[in-house]
């Protein structure tokens, strides 16, 4: 009796973790569900609902056809174009008669009508990154109670939880990075796990949602030359887990392959200047006092395609200095056999040394370093400090850029806390963050509990 007393107690202690998993994605649901009823940003917002409609009206090429002006009408690469798809068909298939998806809802929402079609479709569209987010917070501690105590992987992933940065991208702003950035932090786990396949999977649907999720692939390139050498069962098995899903989801765009292309290709000149009001290290040579947001870009940012220094642009530089960076991190994680200590390394440096280098950023380029930082925990206090010193100026630069739809007071407020010179501090903070994160020797000079426990 006292054995099968002591097993059923160890089984209901080793019990209670997952439901505490279970606890922290209901807990992030809930404490975003309000904000579903917060307009967002009014240009995203209508983008989106305009794609979700023609998506609907014209099928999914339709998104991808060319202006008059010869630019693409949509930059954003096909695995969101689905979702929008889809939640085009949810909002006529449940809402009422009133809040149907029509041609007007988009317009509607750029003019702030107060039209229940609208109203329905801004909060349908932030259901997806809403539930991304919360299933994000469970996953980053169903992860890290595996190689840190369970308290810290729980407290970790509620600060992710309620990040402010976090909750202002994906509930008030209405945007949809917290999806690949799931699928990033899915990847690493699967590196971290040997399990090249899963991984490739993982971060080719990342790349499908946003081609900012090149940020890893240093990353990925070395686990894969690590792992596949000598296997070519496993080599087969990774190319399927690769090409199967970008066949899958191109088929739809077949004929609007060119409009894809595009939103990859075309990245890199879409917004040809030094930033976009992101706090990035090219921030500091060009700072500004306040964002601007309207079609004259070029009359307020500093263009990167021109000559800068010894005969290269700024854009130049940057690509230069990315591929250094990624080089020096790819070589490091095979030289280490990307053990848990390299593979934590790496994935701080790389989103932060990918948004500080590159010419073109925007403040929302930084929310996948948010993720991948509590993906790569320790229990150091200079871990911590780093951590929410990264996730305090993301904030700040997302709320410089669009404080939400507060009244004028608020508004005033706001840009008395965060005009001016923070642009530069939350810059300068950004950089010495990075050069922490790429001299900190700390954790590659401890021992694997990962390795240990395997």
């Amino acid at each position: 009796m006292n054995e099968k007393h002591r097993f059923a107690s160890h089984a209901a202690k080793h019990d209670r973790w997952p439901n505490v998993a279970k606890l922290i994605f209901l807990a992030a649901i809930a404490i975003r569900l309000p904000l579903l009823f917060v307009p967002g940003f009014p240009a995203d917002q209508t983008q989106f609902v305009h794609w979700a409609y023609l998506t609907k009206a014209q099928g999914l090429a339709a998104v991808y056809a060319k202006q008059p002006n010869g630019r693409y009408f949509c930059n954003y690469p096909p695995g969101y174009i689905l979702v929008l798809r889809g939640l085009a068909e949810f909002q006529d298939a449940i809402a009422p008669p009133g809040a149907k998806l029509t041609d007007s809802t988009a317009a509607n929402i750029w003019n702030r009508t107060a039209d229940e079609s609208a109203k329905y479709a801004i909060r349908l569209h932030k259901m997806p990154a809403l539930f991304a987010d919360a299933l994000l917070a469970t996953v980053l501690f169903l992860c890290l109670r595996e190689r840190l105590s369970k308290t810290t992987a729980c407290v970790v992933a509620g600060v992710y939880a309620i990040s402010p940065a976090v909750l202002h991208d994906s509930c008030v702003w209405g945007q949809v990075d917290s999806i690949h950035t799931l699928l990033l932090v899915l990847s690493v786990e699967a590196a971290r796990r040997r399990r090249v396949t899963w991984m490739s999977l993982c971060a080719t649907m990342a790349m499908l949602f946003k081609a900012q999720s090149i940020i890893l692939l240093p990353l990925w390139a070395a686990v894969g030359w690590i792992c596949l050498q000598g296997r070519p069962r496993e080599l087969v098995k990774t190319l399927a887990a690769i090409v199967v899903p970008v066949v899958v989801l191109l088929m739809p765009f077949f004929d609007a392959l060119g409009g894809v292309w595009n939103a990859y290709a075309g990245a890199a000149t879409t917004y040809p200047f030094t930033h976009l009001n992101g706090f990035s290290a090219w921030f500091l040579s060009a700072p500004m006092t306040e964002p601007h947001l309207s079609e004259s870009l070029a009359n307020w940012y500093a263009r990167d395609d021109s000559t800068w220094a010894f005969g290269l642009s700024a854009r130049s530089w940057g690509m230069i200095g990315v591929l250094l960076l990624w080089t020096r991190v790819m070589f490091s994680l095979i030289r280490h056999r990307a053990d848990d200590q390299s593979l934590r390394w790496a994935v701080r440096v790389l989103p932060l040394g990918f948004f500080l280098l590159s010419t073109q950023m925007h403040e929302r380029y930084l929310f996948p370093a948010i993720a991948l930082w509590a993906w790569s925990a320790s229990a150091t206090v200079r871990w911590w400090a780093a951590w929410i010193v990264l996730s305090l100026c993301a904030a700040a630069n997302m709320i410089w850029v669009w404080a939400g739809p507060f009244t004028s007071i608020q508004s005033a407020l706001w840009g008395n806390i965060l005009g001016g010179s923070s642009g530069i501090m939350c810059a300068l903070v950004l950089c010495i963050v990075a050069c922490i994160a790429w001299f900190d020797a700390m954790d590659r000079r401890e021992p694997s509990q990962a390795n240990q426990a395997a």
